[in-house]
Parts: C-alpha cells; structure tokens; sequence
C-alpha cells in the first residue's frame, strides 16, 4: 500500500472504526435474570482483521432487554436461550444507568460504542425461521392481521387477532375471563356452554353443559 498521508489517515480510521460497536445479531446464552430484564448474549457474526485472522466476540454478561413497557404498563414474554436478539450499542456507558440513575448523570469514563453498553432488542431472525410464517404456526395465521401469539408451534399455542376484516378473535385451549363481562350486544357461545346469567326481567339462568338447569 502506499505510503501517503491519506493512507495512513484511511488506515487510522480503519483501526478506530474497527472497535465502534453500532448495532448486531446475537445468540441469548443466558435468561435466568430475565425478571431483572437482564440476559447474556453472544455476537454471532464473528470479526474479521484485514490479515484475514477472524476472531469470535466474548460474551457480553446483564445486557438489558427492551421490552414495549412504561412505568406502569408492558408487553412481557419469555425470551429463550438459542433466542437471536438484535444489539444496539449506547454512544455513552450504561453503568450508571444499570445501577440504577433514570435521570441526568456523569459517566464514570470516556467510553463510547463499547461492546459493555449493549442493549437487546428482542427478536430477530433469519428469513427461514419467520414467525409470521403460516406453517410455523399451530392456529391459522393471516400475515394481514394484527396478532399477539404465545407458545407459537405448539398444541397449546394461543393468541388475540384483529384481523384484517375487522374482527377481535381470541382463541386458546382455555379462554378464562376473571372478572365480569359486560357487552352492549348479544353473546353467541358454542354447544356445551357453562354459566349463569340475569335476565331483562331479573330472572337468574343457570346453563350446564349447554343445558338449563335452574330458572329462579
């Protein structure tokens, strides 16, 4: 290569480019803090030098999980290990911020980019495992609806649709409502219904497996 300073200064750069960390896939290793939103993860694309030496990244241990959540509401589910998470790297260090400060604070170095300040975006994957893919699916899926899915694949897969025609399904092995149900319409239930209701007229029905068994 020749040696002018626009080399060198290409080289230069190169070489600080080369520990900025910005943004990558990782494997989950580690969940069991997962209540603290914490997991261990490990970059999957591994770092090339320009002599060619190619190198794996270490672990990076309490990387925190975004989950869509504000104080007082969240969307939470489990993450799993073999799970690929997308990192993003903070342009100052998390320690303080780990530790607990939510407000303005001074950082304890001049670390910018660095692999400890990883942040977990949960989930992304390769095209050949898409969860929105109708055949990973146990219950029909429609990629045009709005879908909130768990045990995706599984005999007991369950979820809350709004589809694209306008309709709210809930389907599951097991639809339990805890509390009361109140509706400004009329309730269609399929054979064997169980329950209890009020009339217009104040009378108490009492249904067991799709049969009325009291009237008072």
């Amino acid at each position: 290569m020749e040696d002018t300073l626009e080399a060198r200064l290409n080289a230069f750069f190169d070489f600080k480019m080369s520990g900025m960390f910005v943004c990558m896939v990782a494997e989950v290793l580690n969940t069991s803090k997962l209540e603290q939103c914490r997991i261990d993860v490990k970059p999957i694309v591994n770092h090339e030098y320009k002599d060619s030496t190619v190198v794996e990244y270490p672990t990076i241990l309490s990387v925190p999980v975004q989950f869509p959540s504000s104080s007082t509401s969240a969307l939470t589910f489990p993450i799993n290990q073999g799970d690929n998470v997308l990192l993003v790297f903070s342009q100052k260090g998390l320690d303080v911020f780990k530790s607990g400060a939510t407000s303005a604070h001074d950082p304890i170095d001049m670390r910018s980019f660095d692999k400890r300040d990883a942040i977990a975006i949960p989930c992304v994957n390769p095209f050949s495992k898409s969860i929105n893919d109708p055949v990973k699916r146990t219950l029909t899926h429609n990629v045009d609806d709005m879908v909130m899915t768990h045990n995706i694949g599984k005999d007991n897969e369950c979820e809350v649709r709004l589809t694209s025609g306008g309709e709210v399904k809930v389907t599951g092995v097991h639809t339990k409502i805890s509390d009361s149900l109140a509706t400004e319409g009329g309730v269609v239930v399929g054979t064997g219904a169980t329950g209890s209701f009020t009339t217009p007229l104040g009378q108490v029905v009492t249904v067991s497996d799709g049969i009325i068994t009291n009237i008072f």
